[in-house]
């Protein structure tokens, strides 16, 4: 990682991560309590897969299927890396868990969802509205903001931030889960960085500062999330009991996928350039 950084001509300050960061769950928690006494949160019993041979309900990225959208194989319980499409693992068709390959199972869980349809209509879809994007990103997002759904944001998984059974109404070994708690490391790990440099609050200036401007330099498989979940959630949270307001992302110049071999470069099939061979 740092060879590859040096060959960028990246300097790295700060090296973290969601499971590392000593105030990621502090800063988890804190979003999920605040959304849920502003009402963004609410608690439904919904079907999950089960994989029976595994012994637990499966995330989205555990579930491989056929895509409902594109017919493409091998797309994942979130997205169809062929087509973008944002999914749900009950929709995948032909479902397998991507550790054991058995098909699992439905069975009912209860969950937290985040209500995506009344965030977009009380604020983030008139904020979008007054944004101007890539012609990609913008149509993208239009299209979301036209059919969006309330999301899941716990899981029944031994990994993630846990969340304590009193802020759950007594429900135990519920986690939130990654696509929720990970833009929010955004946010703690700046907070980590800041403190190393003796300023703990100077992550103020970079969040909560209106001039400061915010850009997403993604691809286009993560503009869902970075365009209409992480808003979503900046926005829900409400100001702080100093009255500090989150700011919303100012530019998401997201890009389409470069192919390699007939295909999407994907790190986890194998479809890639090693950083050194690129550079030589």
């Amino acid at each position: 990682m740092e060879e590859t950084c040096s060959a960028c001509g990246i300097e790295v300050e700060s090296f973290s991560g969601t499971s590392t960061c000593p105030r990621h769950a502090e800063f988890s928690l804190d979003f999920f309590t605040r959304l849920r006494e502003g009402g963004y949160l609410e608690k439904q019993t919904t079907e999950q897969l089960y994989c029976s041979r595994c012994e637990q309900f499966l995330a989205d990225r555990y579930v491989l299927g056929t895509c409902p959208e594109c017919d493409a194989e091998n797309a994942r319980g979130d997205e169809c890396p062929a087509c973008g499409s944002w999914l749900e693992p009950l929709k995948l068709v032909s479902p397998t868990c991507r550790v054991c390959g058995d098909a699992p199972a439905r069975r009912e869980t209860t969950h937290f969802f985040l209500d995506l349809p009344k965030l977009r209509d009380e604020a983030i879809g008139a904020w979008f509205e007054n944004k101007e994007w890539k012609p990609n990103v913008d149509a993208y997002v239009k299209k979301l903001l036209e059919d969006v759904h309330s999301r899941p944001i716990t899981r029944d998984m031994k990994w993630g931030v846990q969340l304590p059974p009193e802020l759950v109404d007594g429900e135990e070994g519920k986690v939130l889960y990654v696509w929720f708690d990970a833009p929010i490391g955004y946010v703690s790990m700046s907070a980590e960085h800041f403190a190393a440099q003796g300023d703990p609050d100077g992550w103020r200036r970079w969040w909560q500062d209106p001039e400061t401007r915010l850009v997403h330099f993604i691809g286009k498989d993560n503009i869902p999330f970075h365009a209409l979940v992480f808003p979503s959630m900046l926005h829900g949270v409400g100001k702080d009991s100093e009255g500090r307001r989150f700011i919303l992302p100012w530019q998401i110049p997201a890009n389409e996928f470069y192919n390699l071999e007939g295909g999407k470069f994907s790190t986890s099939e194998g479809r890639t350039i090693p950083p050194r061979e690129f550079f030589e």
